[in-house]
């Protein structure tokens, strides 16, 4: 009765996990959106995530570069339709317990009361081009996959990220550059792990489906985590 949800009966999902341990990935294409990585990716993360797609080309998935549109633009599309209605559903109790928010929750609340009507709009305009740009790519595509962060796993309250090019981020950022933008198209994504820094911090490797194909998806997880200790081990 939830009107926010889409009547869509559910998959079989067990059945798509078990597909993916006992065949192979032939005949699923899976893009790769080179330009996300050409900039602010750290090189642990990119050489676990270059050795998973080797992993998915071994398991017989074809493996292509796919024309995404920029990670920033979705992400910027994500955080001025979060913000706006998180903005709007905390105002009332922001104003009368704005202390009992944690000091980070607080302050982006805070800024979120500045969202314009407009602004949130033009969000959500932007999010529905962004879509129809997504769809058209996964006309080729059965998934696409990326590391699920540029970073490794940060410090409890690391602030910011420093790349060995010079290039800084905030954490907050570089945590969801790369799954934001998923959220902004309505698709399901998927994150294993898929390896570890020669420090030991994890690193995920994201699986991105058309809206409502969970099942291939979960295929492409079961499979390689059958074909990869990484889920066994801990950081």
């Amino acid at each position: 009765l939830d009107p926010s949800t889409v009547p869509i009966p559910p998959d079989d999902y067990q059945h798509a996990v078990r597909r993916g341990r006992e065949e192979t990935l032939r005949g699923l294409r899976i893009g790769v959106p080179t330009a996300w990585l050409d900039t602010r990716v750290d090189p642990d993360v990119r050489a676990a995530f270059d050795t998973a797609l080797d992993v998915l080309r071994e398991l017989g998935a074809t493996v292509e570069p796919a024309d995404l549109p920029p990670a920033d633009v979705m992400t910027l599309v994500n955080r001025l339709i979060t913000m706006g209605e998180a903005g709007a559903y905390h105002a009332d109790l922001l104003r009368r317990f704005a202390d009992q928010y944690a000091p980070d929750v607080r302050a982006r609340l805070e800024v979120a009361q500045f969202i314009t009507a407009r602004d949130y709009l033009t969000g959500q305009r932007l999010r529905g081009e962004l879509a129809r740009e997504m769809a058209l790519v996964m006309q080729t595509f059965d998934a696409i996959a990326t590391p699920t962060m540029p970073i490794p796993a940060p410090r409890i309250g690391q602030q910011r990220w420093r790349y060995p090019d010079g290039q800084e981020e905030a954490v907050q950022e570089a945590m969801i550059r790369f799954v934001a933008p998923f959220s902004v198209s309505g698709q399901p994504a998927l994150s294993v792990p898929c390896g570890f820094t020669p420090h030991g911090l994890p690193v995920g490797l994201q699986l991105v489906g058309r809206p409502f194909e969970e099942r291939t998806i979960l295929r492409i997880g079961a499979a390689y985590e059958a074909a990869t200790p990484w889920h066994t081990q801990h950081p």
